[in-house]
């Protein structure tokens, strides 16, 4: 196994320690990963957004620091509405 495979698979299981990771990941994979974490639901209000790829490690239980870093780095406008957030490329109103 060369450096980079081991690298990827040392990724794929940090979940064991209550972290997500992810690595030029389609948005609709990392948002399934949160939703089985967390519970919530996620909304594309553009369905194109789900084809966008994030990158980062977040805590598990922290969906707050996931939604940050779907507003940094993708500039993603997050709605809360209970257990459901709306995902979309501009502020709703």
């Amino acid at each position: 196994m060369d450096a980079s495979s081991a690298e990827q698979l040392a990724r794929r299981t940090l979940w064991r320690d209550g972290m997500l990771a992810f690595d030029d990941t389609p948005l609709s994979e990392a948002v399934a990963d949160v939703t089985r974490q967390s519970g919530v639901r996620f909304t594309f209000a553009e369905p194109a957004l789900a084809d966008l790829r994030v990158g980062g490690l977040v805590r598990a239980d922290d969906l707050d620091a996931f939604l940050e870093l779907l507003r940094n780095n993708l500039a993603i406008h997050t709605e809360r509405r209970g257990d459901d957030i709306i995902l979309s490329a501009t502020a709703t109103r």
